[in-house]
């Protein structure tokens, strides 16, 4: 008894089935169109040119605060509305999930867009690359916001259909033989105990990288509030407009002056003038 619950039922092998050609077929085809677009060693040229656009779609929460953090981490990116934290590891293309390249393709132009613009599922005459793009990032959105891991067949039929002609068509045909494989793959025999098991560590973990950046979010907005009660009667002078003004159009700046000098103050207003504007800054000040 115990031994036939720990298989995968079908509606979870349907979902398991799409899941993997997502993440092993498509992620990389993405890449591929995402790396023939921008190039890997002129990457962080073209981040830093766009850093405007970047910000924007922060703003209009087109990409959120874990996907802007893997863009940070690429080596040479310098955008002064965020920065990397000291210690994390450099990060690539290759560390770019499906929607992030897209959204960057389809905000810098790199790629046309589908007949019925990038947020609306394309009709299934549209073989363009826009449109192909577009089906593949919105049929991974729809699996991954499912609320339980399983998929009924007529809904898999329908979408895997959909995704395995638009990988071919973005691939030339490159991608058939592997989806085809997948999709023979005996799923049945897995041990879903292990398979839970290992979405469960995969939970963990990303639990504990959000707790990591939710509490230096936290930390942050105390620190300027107790520095905004402290900055109360402040006067502001030339030099800590200047300070402001420097944080803002370079990534790093040191505040050099004498002893009682301002200079913790200047910091201090720099700071909070960045959080009026929206912007998150993590300061740490060298005595």
């Amino acid at each position: 008894m115990a031994g036939c619950n720990s298989k995968l039922s079908p509606k979870e092998i349907n979902y398991l089935r799409l899941d993997t050609i997502i993440k092993k077929v498509a992620t990389p085809t993405v890449l591929k169109v995402f790396n023939a677009s921008i190039p890997p060693n002129d990457l962080a040229n073209v981040l830093n040119s766009n850093a405007s656009i970047i910000q924007e779609s922060l703003k209009k929460r087109v990409i959120n605060a874990d996907q802007l953090d893997v863009l940070v981490r690429v080596p040479g990116v310098r955008f002064t509305f965020q920065s990397k934290l000291p210690h994390q590891k450099d990060t690539s293309s290759e560390d770019f999930d499906i929607t992030l390249m897209i959204c960057i393709l389809r905000s810098l132009n790199m790629v046309p867009a589908p007949s019925k613009g990038w947020n609306t599922f394309p009709p299934t005459e549209d073989n363009t690359l826009g449109a192909n793009l577009t089906k593949i990032k919105i049929l991974r959105n729809t699996l991954a916001h499912l609320s339980k891991m399983r998929l009924n067949g007529k809904s898999y039929k329908r979408m895997s259909t959909v995704l395995r002609k638009a990988l071919s068509e973005i691939s030339k045909g490159e991608t058939d033989s592997i989806v085809r494989d997948i999709e023979s793959f005996d799923f049945g025999t897995c041990d879903k105990d292990k398979l839970i098991k290992n979405i469960q560590q995969q939970i963990r973990e990303l639990k504990e990288d959000l707790k990591f950046h939710r509490n230096i979010k936290e930390n942050a907005s105390s620190v300027l509030n107790l520095w905004k009660n402290e900055l109360k009667s402040f006067y502001k002078t030339r030099g800590t407009l200047e300070v402001s003004n420097k944080i803002r159009t370079n990534s790093v700046v040191m505040i050099i002056g004498n002893s009682g000098s301002g200079k913790t103050t200047a910091m201090k207003y720099a700071s909070l003038q960045l959080q009026e504007e929206g912007e998150l800054m993590l300061t740490s000040l060298m005595k």
